[in-house]
């Protein structure tokens, strides 16, 4: 996507990558380190008074992923009393303070280390967005358990207070769906693994609209 965006607005497919995390996103957006955040970014109220979002881009939500073999946890309530990996920064940590508040929460600065850590036994769950979760899942040796816990519409981060640049990749994204190409771009990628083929994850959203997630924490 961000490729896509970069050929739309320069006319070629070429961006300097930066690796941004949960907790520094908003940062590096408003000291212009970075001029857009392309990653599982929900938009939410509290985000929304720091920064600027275009989109959605995609509606997805939380997902729980266990190791293969694990046999014990099946749902959000067998997270009581376990040990999860949630991200510093994330939703998913609101979710398992409010709704299982007895979970001993390992909170770490990325989803890759909260894989790592899923995969060496440290941590008996992780607790993250579907979409992050499902590419974790291909890999092998892990698989999401219970339904989706929320529901959280992914926008595109852009600095505070910029107006016309939402407005932009909102037209622009509008224009990738109604060409097909928003299709495609899932098809080749999310698209691939099992599971993420089917219901809202799969649905083109309509950007520009005001969603707001649904936590689900009362």
């Amino acid at each position: 996507m961000a490729l896509l965006l970069a050929k739309y607005v320069t006319g070629k497919p070429s961006v300097e990558v930066k690796i941004v995390t949960s907790a520094t996103r908003e940062a590096l957006l408003n000291n212009r380190t970075v001029e857009a955040v392309f990653y599982t970014y929900s938009i939410t109220p509290e985000r929304q008074s720091k920064v600027d979002f275009a989109g959605p881009y995609l509606i997805s939500g939380q997902s729980i992923a266990v190791r293969s073999d694990n046999d014990t946890i099946h749902k959000l309530e067998d997270l009581a009393n376990r040990k999860v990996c949630v991200t510093k920064g994330g939703t998913a940590y609101l979710t398992m303070t409010k709704r299982v508040p007895s979970a001993q929460l390992i909170t770490l600065d990325s989803s890759t280390e909260c894989e790592a850590t899923l995969r060496q036994g440290r941590v008996d769950a992780e607790v993250q967005d579907r979409p992050v979760l499902l590419g974790q899942v291909k890999a092998g040796g892990l698989k999401l358990v219970g339904d989706t816990l929320t529901y959280e519409p992914y926008g595109i981060g852009l600095p505070h207070n910029s107006p016309a640049q939402v407005a932009f990749v909102d037209n622009w994204l509008k224009l990738l769906i109604k060409d097909g190409i928003w299709q495609k771009v899932f098809d080749n990628t999310l698209g691939q693994v099992p599971g993420a083929g089917t219901g809202r994850i799969a649905a083109p959203p309509d950007p520009g609209q005001n969603l707001l997630p649904d936590l689900k924490l009362n």
